[in-house]
């Protein structure tokens, strides 16, 4: 648990192999024994870090910021109800965007026990109007069918926030390929939200314990990444749905087959590059996987898988540097109640591997975390 009086350790310098670009990569673990760290970077450059402490079920979130001197804010605490976040699985912990005037969007799978029996998870939404000194009382936005895995929260630079979950029919027959994928949408930066919409097609299913990943791009288009699950669950392919309005309709594709057997509960991520287009990265097969997609293609311009070798690599993170370089991230050995350790890499913007550079080892994950990367004009953070 996270101790108020206790200071931030955030600029400890994980040891590394000498490679070029290593300075451009400076290594941060997380406070107090947190876990599943976000980042993001503000257009001033200073550094948000939001993380979850606590046991599996029933933690916090908290939030706290680094100046471009290195100096930490003292952390908030984010959720307004105590303990009534989650943890466990990895995949259902919280994610949040940066929108118009610096504004934050955090969403999280809920937890609540009554009689010692966990309730449906909601989904809940929080926003911070004033970059993170206080946040807002928690909300739920999720609607009436159960949901499971995780959501996401994307917003642009003109106010509109997009909320997005999956969620299937209470005791439907079909299980998972009765499960659509939901949104709701603000323009007033995330102060009102319309009524919940299904975007995702009647019978490609959602895989119930995998995450998935949206993006609204500086000209307002909406990315959405996740995987489907069909053909009695034994298809599980990343799809995407592409908003080139502004999210008002979605277009639907498949990208990347995988016939497998059960959920590998995998998340994603999605990060806008040079030009307008942006980059997803997923996992298939143990190995991870890189996607270029245009400003409105739901079909990716180029697919590579950017790592390979024998470790199971889960849970991939992108940022782009000022160069348009990329720098991709991921865990290795993790799973269900196990840590592993974190590596890393260099990749040029035509989704090559940058010949400068090698993958890394870097220190290890804890228990249901991951790691997540952040980019300040030519360099990077890499928090654990």
């Amino acid at each position: 648990m996270y101790t108020p009086g206790v200071a931030l350790l955030l600029s400890l310098l994980i040891p590394g192999a000498l490679f070029a670009d290593s300075d451009r990569v400076e290594m941060l673990t997380t406070p107090e024994q947190g876990i599943q760290p976000r980042a993001l970077v503000d257009g001033k450059g200073v550094l948000h870090l939001l993380w979850y402490a606590g046991g599996a079920k029933g933690g916090n979130l908290f939030h706290a910021t680094r100046q471009a001197d290195k100096t930490w804010s003292a952390p908030v605490k984010v959720n307004s109800i105590p303990h009534s976040a989650v943890a466990a699985g990895t995949i259902r912990g919280a994610q949040y965007a940066m929108g118009r005037d610096g504004y934050l969007h955090v969403i999280w799978n809920g937890y609540k026990e009554t009689g010692g029996k966990a309730e449906p998870m909601p989904l809940y939404y929080t926003r911070s109007t004033d970059g993170g000194k206080t946040f807002e009382p928690q909300r739920i936005v999720s609607g009436d069918w159960p949901m499971d895995g995780g959501g996401a929260v994307a917003a642009d630079p003109n106010g509109k926030v997009h909320v997005f979950w999956h969620a299937g029919r209470e005791g439907g027959r079909e299980g998972e390929v009765s499960r659509r994928i939901f949104i709701r949408s603000s323009t007033d930066d995330g102060a009102n939200f319309d009524d919940e919409r299904t975007i995702s097609p009647e019978g490609t299913g959602v895989c119930a314990c995998c995450s998935m990943q949206a993006l609204a791009t500086r000209g307002g288009n909406v990315h959405v990444l996740f995987r489907n699950a069909f053909d009695a669950g034994k298809s599980r392919n990343i799809a995407t749905l592409i908003s080139g309005d502004g999210g008002k309709t979605f277009s639907y594709a498949e990208v990347d087959p995988w016939r497998i057997h059960g959920c590998p509960m995998s998340s994603m991520s999605l990060v806008e590059v040079q030009g307008g287009a942006v980059v997803g990265a997923w996992e298939r097969e143990g190995q991870i996987v890189l996607g270029r997609f245009g400003a409105t293609n739901n079909q990716p311009g180029k697919v590579t898988v950017a790592m390979q070798g024998p470790s199971q690599r889960k849970h991939p993170v992108l940022a782009t540097g000022r160069d348009g370089s990329l720098l991709i991230a991921w865990t290795e050995g993790t799973g269900w109640n196990k840590g592993g350790t974190l590596a890393w890499q260099m990749v040029d913007q035509d989704l090559t591997l940058n010949s400068r550079s090698v993958p890394v080892t870097a220190g290890s994950v804890p228990v249901w975390s991951f790691c997540s990367v952040a980019a300040i004009g030519g360099s990077f953070v890499l928090v654990r």
